[in-house]
Formats: C-alpha cells, structure tokens, sequence
C-alpha cells in the first residue's frame, strides 16, 4: 500500500536479508540452476500471516482497460504438508489464485474458490487471495488484516478436482492457441447475485505476454469464475479475450 500520489504499482516489498515470516508469501527471482534454501523449525498448529493490506485505493483502469484493483495479497502455505482449504477466511473472499508453471496453462493464473471440498495447496505453495471491503471496516487495513491457517486443514491427500462447484449449471470455456491454454467459468446458482459474491466469484488475472487471456466481465470487471442467479430465463453473460497475437 503506498501513499496518495505514488505509483500504484509500487506494491511490492523487496527484501534482500532477514527472516521470513511464516504464512507470508514470497516471490523469489533466481537465474540459472539457483536454488532457496529456507531452514528453521517445521510448523504445526494453528497460524496466521501479519500486515496484510486492503489498500486504500479505489480501482483504477490502465489504458488497456482492465483495471487495477485493491486488496491482493500474496500468502503461502506455512506447512510442510498440504492443506485443504475449507473455512471461509474473515475479511476475505473465497478465491484463490495459482500460478500455474506447466501444461498448456503455464504462464497463467487459474482460480479456485474455498468450498467444503477444499482448495488444495501444496507445501509452501505461495497462493494469492484478496481482502474483501465488504467484510470491514472502511479502508485503509493497512497490516490489520490476517490470513489463518489452521492444522485441522492439513492433510495427506495429494489429489482433488481443478474446480470444485455446487451449482446447477455451469459453463467452463476454453481457448487453445498452439498448444498454450486459457479457461474461464461461468455458473448459475440460488444463492448467487448479479453482482460479485466473494463467496462464488473470482476475478481474472492477467497472464504472461503473449498468451492468451480469457475472461467473462461485468462493469468493466474480468471475472475468472463468475457465478450469476438462478437460470430461469435466457441469460447473456459478456466473454472477452485478450490474444496477444494477430491471427484468426
């Protein structure tokens, strides 16, 4: 979070000695074949992430049109094992974001969003989420907000399902250029609005420069997961794509 009248995209942290802080989420810039090493007790128990961030800032849109929005922060698994996320955190909504490094969706970032199913992580697997302003107080959180993780979400399994989902109908759409992938979702569900529902829906992220980027979108919003009512009548929900590459 920086203050009023710096760059927005100013938002990162970079540290170059010190501890790392359990839970907290890294980004790690390595060249060659340079490993991180990271040493020090295993954890177990219930813990939770400090001074994660709601910035104060409204969202704002970039020349290109898709904007830049308040509340992400990046955490990491803490545990030496996998989780299965389940439990709703407070202040923020049920998405999760993981990059994906292999396959035909490298390059992208693929969201999934916490259901009694659980959201599989792998150890010390670094995950995006966001702080939702409707949980709170009004901005700035700045360090206020934490994000628990809890031992009895620890598990064995190694396997789940991409996408977990309660709906009665559902949508996913693909985009294939060359062997390089891109997917999107679009549900139907009761308990769902036309707006964006932190428990159901997920914004899209933007993937790496020259893959493609597919999204549906609401009032200028991309949405990775967009989870609209019940289907009871003939429904049009916006697509768009970003190509990143001239052809048919």
């Amino acid at each position: 979070h920086m203050a009023p009248g710096q760059c927005m995209l100013g938002n990162w942290m970079i540290k170059s000695v010190g501890n790392f802080v359990k839970a907290k989420g890294y980004s790690v810039y390595l060249t060659g074949n340079q490993t991180t090493s990271l040493t020090g007790n295993a954890n177990t128990g219930n813990t939770f992430t400090t001074g994660l961030t709601y910035s104060g800032y409204p969202t704002v849109y970039t020349l290109q049109g898709n904007p830049i929005e308040s509340g992400w922060n990046l955490v990491g698994n803490p545990y030496p094992s996998v989780i299965s996320l389940k439990t709703q955190r407070t202040g923020f909504t049920s998405q999760v974001h993981l990059y994906v490094t292999s396959g035909p969706y490298q390059g992208s970032w693929q969201a999934q969003t916490i259901s009694p199913s659980g959201v599989t992580i792998a150890p010390f697997q670094g995950f995006m989420v966001r702080a939702d302003p409707t949980q709170l107080p009004s901005p700035p959180y700045n360090g206020t907000l934490s994000y628990a993780f809890y031992q009895n979400e620890r598990t064995r399994a190694t396997n789940a399902s991409f996408y977990h989902t309660e709906s009665e109908n559902a949508l996913a759409l693909e985009v294939d250029f060359n062997g390089v992938k891109d997917i999107t979702r679009v549900e139907f569900n009761s308990s769902a609005t036309e707006g964006f529902d932190g428990e159901y829906d997920a914004n899209k992220y933007d993937g790496d420069q020259g893959r493609p980027t597919l999204y549906s979108h609401s009032s200028s919003m991309w949405y990775s997961i967009n989870v609209q009512p019940k289907l009871t009548q003939v429904a049009t929900v916006p697509v768009g794509l970003r190509p990143e590459a001239s052809g048919t």
